[in-house]
């Protein structure tokens, strides 16, 4: 098993309410395990945060390559294909419970 450590963290009335009332609902069994999901999320929203920037990096050199070779890009069409992956990505994202 994995070695953990304790941290003690200050957290605003609303969130220690929040936390409790995850517990109350019967979904958590402690408030550990509350922040516990709560990171690994925060960890999964910068990991695809991340994507998405490098998603967006690519389009626009592939966008710059193709106006060096006198190419035609609409921005237009470019804004509303990144447009749609981040909504996209959005809509498959899961909300936690509470």
């Amino acid at each position: 098993m994995a070695t953990r450590t304790s941290l003690n963290v200050s957290l605003s009335p609303e969130l220690a309410g929040y936390v409790r009332s995850c517990v109350e609902s019967g979904n958590y069994l402690t408030a550990s395990e509350v922040v516990r999901e709560s990171l690994r999320l925060l960890q999964q929203q910068h990991a695809e945060g991340r994507l998405v920037i490098e998603e967006v990096r690519e389009r626009v050199e592939a966008a710059y390559r193709a106006s060096l070779e006198d190419e035609i890009v609409d921005s237009d069409v470019v804004l509303q294909r990144v447009r749609l992956s981040l909504e996209a990505r959005r809509e498959t994202q899961t909300l936690p419970p509470g």
